[in-house]
């Protein structure tokens, strides 16, 4: 079975990652801006 993956943006608390890490090791989750996931951009709309 492939364990759940997840990219959470920029605005998600680390403590969640953190705290799904904690709950299941085998989740594979991501955040903006960190190795392997999407860079971080800056929106410069008004």
């Amino acid at each position: 079975m492939t364990p759940p993956r997840f990219l959470l943006d920029e605005h998600v608390p680390q403590a969640i990652q953190s705290q799904l890490l904690r709950f299941d090791a085998e989740i594979d989750i991501l955040a903006v801006g960190q190795p392997l996931a999407p860079p971080l951009v800056l929106s410069l709309s008004k």
